[in-house]
């Protein structure tokens, strides 16, 4: 090309601004990454992909009401899209609000059936809410007198000081760990997904406590006066349940919440 070519080498500036941003959000520089999507768009306020970018990065700062406004924005110029409406589903449910995210990704999984995360994001929100949802016998009266609700919610301290008493009397009851049954109820190919590689030890550990479990109802209906040393085995066993269902619990929710900070399994590796 001539020095005096009009011809000129194209540049668009947004296309810029936004590639320095998906550089820096995959490094988790949320911060840096919004400075340039800025300016993307101050270029161009219709450019959807910056919106989107934007929208993520402001989620992953807990910041959920700029992440919402934005995600708001691109569903205005494309209702259909996808990802936003995955995205939304995202910070519904991080923000807390699990049937507005349950209806979401219902509306996302019958637009796209193809993205798997509309589904998990279906399983998940509906094991948030029955969680949620807790047998309340208090109920509000017409007049609303509170009386009844604050007296079940904080007992007076003679009717815990009685209540203390009848706990300690008589043989103590086993701990609630003792009887903490197994930590979730997904289906396996949604539980292999948000575990990742930690599936493989989730499984052994189910394994173990369904085995432990086995062995101490076998024990307690032996008859432990005939054979003493039955009691250390059992003991053991109670033991290693418990430890079955700690890990288990922690590997269960360590995967729900690294899924709420990486929805679209960006940085997940999964077993092939």
């Amino acid at each position: 090309m001539s020095e005096d070519s009009s011809e000129r080498p194209a540049f668009n500036s947004v296309d810029a601004y936004y590639s320095v941003a998906r550089t820096l959000q995959s490094r988790k520089e949320y911060q840096r990454a919004l400075f340039y999507l800025a300016l993307a768009l101050k270029q161009n306020d219709k450019h959807i992909p910056s919106y989107l970018l934007r929208s993520l990065c402001h989620m992953y700062l807990c910041e959920t009401d700029k992440a919402l406004a934005d995600v708001q924005t691109v569903l205005q110029y494309e209702p259909k899209n996808p990802h936003a409406l995955l995205l939304l589903a995202e910070i519904y449910y991080l923000r807390g609000d699990f049937e507005e995210a349950l209806q979401t990704f219902h509306r996302g999984r019958i637009l796209r059936p193809t993205i798997e995360q509309f589904l998990v994001g279906v399983h998940k929100c509906e094991t948030a809410i029955q969680n949620s949802c807790t047998d309340c016998k208090i109920r509000l009266t017409a007049d609303l007198d509170l009386t009844n609700f604050y007296e079940g919610a904080f007992p007076r301290k003679k009717a815990a000081r009685n209540a203390k008493i009848l706990i300690t009397r008589g043989k103590p009851p086993e701990t609630p760990e003792d009887l903490a049954p197994w930590p979730t109820t997904r289906p396996k190919d949604i539980q292999r997904r948000l575990m990742g590689q930690g599936y493989n030890e989730f499984t052994y550990l189910e394994k173990m406590f369904g085995d432990e479990t086995n062995r101490i109802q076998q024990l307690q209906s032996a008859n432990q006066d005939v054979m003493p040393e039955m009691n250390a085995t059992l003991n053991r066993s109670k033991e290693n349940r418990k430890t079955a269902v700690r890990c288990g619990t922690y590997l269960d929710r360590h995967a729900d919440l690294f899924h709420k900070l990486d929805p679209g399994f960006r940085h997940t590796k999964t077993d092939s």
